[in-house]
């Protein structure tokens, strides 16, 4: 689903809904890495999927990049 989003429209990536969804692969692959931490890993991956996926559409459309919320490419 993530590369149909960014292949139909880019901007998903600029977007914070997309920016929390890279974040949550890297902190998955961090788990490999470090297993130690497997556990605080996997549950802020868990945490960080509840906040933006019950967030208000400003917050997961907003744009770090460019400071408000974006829904077409500038």
């Amino acid at each position: 689903m993530m590369l149909v989003s960014i292949w139909s429209n880019g901007i998903w990536l600029l977007q914070l809904r997309g920016q929390v969804i890279l974040l949550k692969l890297v902190l998955l692959g961090l788990i490999l890495l470090q297993p130690l931490y497997h556990a605080e890993l996997f549950i802020t991956v868990i945490v960080l999927s509840g906040l933006i996926s019950h967030a208000p559409g400003n917050t997961r459309y907003y744009s770090l990049l460019y400071g408000r919320r974006i829904d077409s490419i500038p």
